[in-house]
């Protein structure tokens, strides 16, 4: 439906009036003509002007068409205002079109054909004023949307370029402290290596040079007793420096049994009583992380130990929220204020100190939140990411559930008691050797040479190598080493039990029992032996696993 033209007369002569409607009729349809012949009409139709647009007359009984014009636009400025008038001149015409007025048309029979074209003209001129308006003030409103955009961006331009800022300072920073923590390191390892394990080996050596050439047995013995035992004590050295500067067991099983060997060394060394909670699935797959993550525990443990005054803590290991894994080291010793952490904060021994632990967290996407009160306790909770961030390396512990270790088994007793062990089938046994260390392997291999049912039918390399042989060779026992390259013992031997269940596997490290005897017997050895046992350990070891096979069969 079409919407009609809604216009406006104003004119006090009924006759002109009419002539002027006719005349409209005639050009548009549909039309809507409202007259206006008196004051108080006018000041009716002022209340509401809802008219596309207004024909005035000038001289009127109680008025004049410029007071009327200038009535009109102080209420509607945007109004079309055509003056057909008779009685107008060319000051009031320029004063009128001064005033805003569209059009003026001299009322004269002539012209009234020009009235209806003035009428469309005024009506498409405010049209296009409209939109015109309309365009710049959408035209403004986008500037100043852009000029938002560009407010806003300066800003995140600047926090970022202040966020990289810190983070330059913080590795300048780190890497400083990293610097001084390594050259400290070296300068401990050296002194270490010094004052111990050199001092003892070159004694062996020396004790060794003082063998008689024509010894007597006695003396004899005694001088490898002797020699033996410092070499034991310079395996002793040895790994425990292995252990302070790397523990392999943070690498081969994982974060959850590495906190439980920290916990261990607390109680054994310093006399804190350390409880540890850990959850399997919270460990992270980030190598790095783990490692920050136990180094940040060690640090704060020897707080407590240094500061506290508190003889047991408590460490747990959780899922967090948002796929994080929380670290939390509670103790109940004497606290302090928040704000004096700086008074606990020691790095003097080679470590990093709460404001390094910290922002190291924060490199990784994690944070430390912080809780203490005096002569209540403090609670540290550290949180990182479980999955890797960019740059990181992940690994996958190969732990499976265990908490503890197991309990002596007719196998496991072999350790503690290194008598001969006879084998009740003296019928021959295929051994398999896997260690990343060729020294070791030829060292083993002598060992069980001198037994002479014990047929060394390989020698591997890595966990890949030793799975890559069994399976062709089929050996009885697999004597396999834990920490190789490729893929370490435990997977091996998990992969090896799945293939070939009947497999005899004795686990061999360096790792003290409590460390990984129980992932490598989660895993599906038979038995574990330490390296720095008597070489009775092994042998023994594997007789009475076979003998436990072949009696079940």
């Amino acid at each position: 439906m079409t919407v009609p033209l809604r216009l406006l007369l104003i004119d006090d002569d009924r006759h002109d009036r009419e002539l002027t409607i006719r005349v409209l009729r005639d050009e548009f349809e549909p039309i809507e003509i409202t007259e206006v012949s008196s004051e108080s009409q006018f000041k009716a139709v002022l209340q509401e002007l809802h008219f596309d647009a207004v024909i005035t007359d000038y001289q009127l009984r109680w008025n004049d068409g410029l007071s009327v014009l200038r009535e009109i636009l102080s209420r509607k400025s945007d109004m079309p205002v055509v003056m057909f008038t008779g009685s107008g001149t060319e000051a009031i015409c320029a004063e009128a079109m001064k005033s805003g007025l569209s059009d003026y048309i001299v009322k004269d029979r002539r012209h009234f054909v020009r009235l209806p074209a003035a009428i469309n003209a005024a009506i498409h001129r405010v049209h296009v004023e409209r939109e015109l308006h309309k365009s710049r003030q959408r035209s403004s409103e986008q500037d100043e949307e852009l000029r938002q955009i560009n407010e806003s961006l300066e800003r995140q331009v600047a926090e970022r370029t202040r966020i990289a800022e810190e983070r330059a300072t913080q590795l300048r920073t780190l890497a400083g402290e990293l610097t001084r923590a390594e050259e400290r390191e070296r300068r401990r390892l050296a002194q270490m290596l010094h004052d111990d394990l050199q001092q003892l080996l070159v004694g062996a050596r020396i004790r060794l040079a003082t063998l008689p050439n024509d010894p007597n047995p006695e003396q004899f013995g005694a001088i490898l007793t002797e020699i033996d035992s410092l070499l034991d004590e310079s395996i002793k050295v040895s790994r425990d420096l292995t252990l302070k500067f790397s523990p392999p067991v943070l690498y081969d099983a994982g974060l959850g049994p590495a906190l439980e060997w920290v916990g261990r060394q607390m109680a054994s060394k310093y006399g804190l009583n350390v409880t540890v909670d850990y959850d399997d699935s919270a460990q992270p797959t980030a190598e790095d992380t783990s490692v920050l993550l136990y180094q940040a525990v060690r640090e704060l443990l020897f707080n407590v130990r240094k500061h506290s005054g508190a003889v047991e803590a408590r460490v747990s290991l959780e899922n967090g929220n948002n796929d994080q894994t929380v670290l939390t080291v509670r103790d109940s010793g004497r606290g302090f204020l928040i704000g004096d952490e700086a008074k606990t904060d020691d790095t003097s021994g080679g470590g990093f100190g709460l404001f390094s632990i910290r922002e190291r967290l924060e490199l990784i996407g994690g944070r430390m939140e912080l809780e203490s009160e005096p002569d209540v306790g403090t609670t540290v909770r550290l949180f990182a990411p479980k999955q890797p961030t960019n740059g990181h390396a992940s690994f996958t512990p190969d732990v499976e559930e265990s908490r503890g270790i197991p309990q002596a088994t007719e196998s496991t007793r072999s350790e503690t008691k290194p008598q001969t062990v006879s084998l009740l089938d003296t019928s021959e046994i295929r051994i398999l050797l896997a260690d990343d260390h060729r020294v070791m392997r030829a060292s083993l291999a002598g060992l069980l040479e001198r037994e002479p049912i014990f047929d060394i039918v390989g020698e591997a390399t890595d966990g890949k190598e030793a799975v890559e042989l069994a399976r062709q060779v089929r050996p009885d026992v697999v004597v396999m080493d834990i920490s190789m390259p490729e893929v370490d013992g435990i997977e091996a031997t998990r992969i090896l039990k799945g293939e070939l269940p009947e497999l005899i596997v004795i686990g061999l490290s360096m790792h003290e029992k409590d460390d990984m005897q129980a992932s490598m017997l989660a895993a599906g050895a038979t038995d574990y032996v330490t390296k720095d046992g008597p070489p009775e350990n092994l042998t023994n070891a594997i007789k009475l696993a076979v003998d436990g096979r072949r009696s079940q069969n």
